[in-house]
């Protein structure tokens, strides 16, 4: 086997978290993959990984190992890529599946600069709640906002687009102008967002010195995070939404975003089957990330 083939073996090995899913990304045996592995490591002349009956775990020499590893094969889909741009527009299919809001809202519009730049990719959005399995429909990507759904598939974190605090230019001034602190948020109505399965008038936020738990009295209630924003434009109440939700309404100046130093964290995935991504799928994660910077929706 190349060299270049047993890095890919190591990385599946590591992100899998076991042999036996590593073997079933790679579509080999476990027997294989554990044959590979000892003679990765007899030639390495180190141990890479630790197997106990409760799992397995990286060495120090593992994990360096991984990192490097990692790198590489970054580099070498990049000069695959590259290769490919040289011979012409990329080629081939591309399946991309997301939630309705983010998807009608947001990646819509990027898939289709996507696909005006790269006329010969027949690409597929399918949006859902929740989330399809890339396996059962032969997806190439999944996009996913907030935390990962199941740890068998190979994630990449693009982005970082927290939930923030917002309200109307016209409810601020209706209710003496600036909040300054947690406790002004109890002289204003807010608007809660049935969908958001939290905890019932409760925003756990995150600031600079920790948790903060913010009791709000909810003066009108919706499960449609499209509704809750137009109520918010109209100065009915104070919401807490995604950036990107939001990014157009800051933009415009019917939203102001208030006490910015408290966020809901959360982060924008790409997650996938197999092992290694196809061109088209590679190509359109490096597309997505600036496309999206550019207008603000992720930082």
């Amino acid at each position: 086997m190349s060299r270049a083939t047993d890095l890919e073996l190591f990385s599946a090995i590591a992100k899998s978290g076991s042999l036996s899913e590593a073997a079933r990304r790679l579509g080999l045996t476990a027997g294989a993959v554990s044959r590979r592995l000892a003679a990765l490591e007899t030639r390495l002349g180190c141990p890479l990984v630790l197997r106990n009956t409760r799992g397995m775990a990286l060495t120090g020499e593992g994990k360096r190992f991984l990192a490097g590893a990692d790198d590489i094969l970054e580099r070498i889909a990049a000069l695959e890529d590259a290769v490919t741009s040289a011979r012409g527009s990329l080629k081939g299919k591309l399946r991309i599946n997301c939630s309705w809001g983010f998807g009608e809202r947001v990646l819509s519009l990027a898939a289709a600069e996507f696909a005006a730049e790269n006329p010969e990719i027949e690409l597929t959005l399918l949006l859902s709640d929740p989330p399809l399995d890339p396996v059962q429909s032969g997806l190439d990507l999944v996009i996913h906002i907030g935390e990962l759904p199941e740890s068998r598939f190979h994630a990449k974190r693009l982005f970082r687009n927290d939930r923030i605090l917002c309200a109307s230019p016209s409810l601020l001034q209706k209710t003496g102008g600036s909040v300054t602190s947690p406790a002004d948020l109890a002289k204003l109505p807010a608007i809660s967002i049935d969908e958001d399965r939290l905890p019932g008038n409760i925003w756990e936020l995150k600031g600079k010195n920790g948790a903060v738990r913010i009791r709000f009295q909810s003066t009108l209630r919706t499960n449609s995070s499209e509704t809750a924003t137009r109520w918010a434009e109209a100065g009915l109440g104070v919401i807490l939404r995604s950036r990107w939700a939001v990014s157009d309404a800051l933009q415009s100046g019917k939203l102001t975003q208030i006490l910015p130093d408290l966020t809901m964290p959360s982060s924008g995935y790409a997650y996938y089957a197999g092992n290694r991504l196809a061109s088209p799928a590679r190509s359109f994660l490096r597309f997505l990330v600036p496309w999206l910077k550019q207008r603000g929706i992720a930082s």
